[in-house]
């Protein structure tokens, strides 16, 4: 039976998907192994596509709207065999089983705990502190860092002899 008559198997529900830069990539996270996939735009939404519902057909149709090029049989089932393959899509145990666990259970040896999420702060924080991120910036720093080196190399001696000074 061909991909265009039937539905093909849905996608894991626990995978996670975060963008990647501004291309439109995205990286999938697998909770159960811990893997993590990098996928451009095309197999992100013919992923997303995958919840069980669409057809091959439909997901075809919809992969052609969407970025103006038809999308053949065997490539939809290249992509199926590939998400099989590293295990992104739903097997007979995943629909028998109960939903995985989000937060496996930790040891007291490596206890984590998370108290502080630092991308409210930097977002807060990343319009202030523009400057740092110029090149006019950057040739300062570097201006005062030779700085700092050519006067150490000039006062070697008299540092030298605080550094005996001080371990006596």
């Amino acid at each position: 039976m061909s991909a265009r008559a039937t539905i093909p198997t849905a996608r894991r529900p626990e995978l996670v998907f975060n963008p990647l830069g501004d291309r439109g990539e995205y990286v999938v996270k697998d909770p159960r192994t811990r893997e993590y996939f990098k996928f451009g735009v095309e197999g992100h939404f013919l992923l997303t596509q995958l919840d069980g519902r669409h057809t091959g057909e439909a997901i075809r149709a919809a992969c052609a709207e969407r970025f103006g090029q038809p999308l053949s049989e065997e490539d939809l089932q290249g992509f199926l065999e590939l998400a099989q393959a590293r295990g992104l899509l739903q097997t007979a145990e995943d629909k028998a089983t109960q939903p995985v666990q989000d937060r496996p259970r930790q040891s007291l040896l490596a206890w984590r705990r998370s108290f502080f999420d630092p991308d409210r702060l930097f977002t807060f924080l990343e319009p202030r502190l523009w400057f740092f991120w110029t090149s006019s910036f950057l040739v300062l720093s570097a201006v005062c860092i030779l700085a700092a080196v050519v006067l150490v190399a000039m006062n070697r001696h008299e540092l030298a002899s605080s550094f005996a000074g001080a371990v006596r």
